[in-house]
């Protein structure tokens, strides 16, 4: 009996796996994409907070600006508790730093992405 290289039916494994980290990309890219672009949404929400710094409303207030950025992070829904942002204003400089831990859920695993922003800019 002669061997037919074209069966029905007959699968490569190759097609298989690729098929499979299709799957697992595409997973992947639903779960992180949404929250990657929130996160730098809030990044530039603090690069703008802190290019702004030198105006009326933010000038030596670091209270409004700490409301700023929590009502920012809220309306992306990042977790950011109050004692992690931490606004200074030196003589020349303003600093604003914020870090986080976002997590992701994937089925059977959640991944724990820590951020860190940090903003100095002067202040004229």
């Amino acid at each position: 009996m002669s061997r037919r290289r074209c069966e029905r039916g007959e699968l490569h494994i190759g097609c298989i796996i690729g098929v499979i980290v299709l799957l697992v990309a595409v997973l992947v890219a639903i779960k992180a994409v949404p929250v990657m672009i929130n996160v730098y949404n809030f990044q530039d929400e603090i690069v703008g907070i802190a290019d702004r710094a030198s105006t009326t409303r933010y000038r030596n207030k670091p209270k409004v600006m700490v409301e700023a950025i929590k009502a920012k992070a809220e309306e992306l829904k990042i977790p950011v508790a109050p004692d992690n942002i931490k606004v200074e204003f030196t003589q020349k400089f303003v600093t604003i730093e914020v870090s986080y831990d976002l997590e992701i859920e994937f089925p059977g695993y959640t991944y724990v992405w820590h951020k860190e922003h940090k903003e100095e800019r002067p202040v004229w």
